[in-house]
């Protein structure tokens, strides 16, 4: 269950950031907007979208770290915590697409059973400052 969920949640983050980069597109063809909010939405949308294929990739490619290390649960509840708040953004901020809000919430739902399922194993090592050259 939890390889399939990781499959999931990549696959979905793969499109959502397809779909981003068309709207990054479709973002440089507004008129009429001050140079200011143009170069903020601009910015927006790049990061976003950078957000967007990082934890796709870090969910397809990272599937181990995922499942069983701290900053596998923490990306897992960020992630959940991106698409949740984005849910909230629909309602309070745009014009209420069930579409989209439901595909945000599927994700948040997703994440955060990924992040239930990560078990968290313990260090063997020596200090974690150890590592860090």
């Amino acid at each position: 269950m939890s390889r399939a969920l990781l499959i999931a949640g990549g696959v979905i983050n793969v499109l959502f950031g397809l779909f981003h980069v068309w709207l990054t597109w479709e973002i440089g063809h507004v008129s009429g907007l001050s140079p200011n909010i143009f170069g903020l939405l601009v910015a927006l949308a790049v990061g976003g979208t950078m957000v967007i294929f990082f934890v796709a990739a870090v969910t397809m490619l990272c599937q181990r770290e995922m499942l069983s290390t701290s900053i596998g649960r923490a990306v897992s509840i960020f992630t959940a915590a991106f698409y949740l708040t984005r849910v909230a953004e629909e309602y309070l901020l745009f014009s209420s697409s069930a579409l989209i809000a439901g595909a945000c919430a599927l994700t948040g739902a997703v994440y955060l059973a990924l992040a239930a399922r990560t078990r968290v194993e313990p260090h063997h090592g020596g200090p974690p400052s150890a590592a860090i050259g």
